[in-house]
């Protein structure tokens, strides 16, 4: 089965990196990369549920965490899945998936 990734977010706060000193130009080299820990965001477009989770992600995400958007109109099989549920995120390290709705606090726990 193939899958459209349709877009990747590195998302990060930028402050709390300890080589950033605020700054958005930050570099990640080799070794921030292989530490980078990956969640994926079943989505698809125009769903404003996912938005939201997103916007409700992004300012608690450390930096070593990088969100991957599947949109998952792209594959019969994740419709099944997902259709009815998204925004759901996953852990790509372990398989957990966490469905909305959910707040920050759950999601700092899930994450952890």
């Amino acid at each position: 089965m193939w899958l459209l990734i349709t877009n990747v977010v590195t998302t990060c706060n930028y402050s709390r990196h300890p080589r950033a000193g605020g700054d958005d130009s930050v570099f990640f080299g080799e070794y921030d990369l292989l530490f980078m820990k990956e969640l994926i965001l079943y989505t698809t477009v125009g769903c404003h549920l996912c938005e939201q989770a997103l916007e409700l992600i992004e300012p608690v995400l450390e930096p070593k965490y990088q969100i991957v958007k599947v949109d998952i109109s792209d594959s019969d099989d994740l419709i099944n899945r997902y259709g009815i549920r998204i925004p759901v995120v996953a852990r790509s390290d372990n398989g957990a998936e966490i469905g909305w709705p959910f707040d920050q606090q759950q999601f700092l726990l899930f994450i952890d």
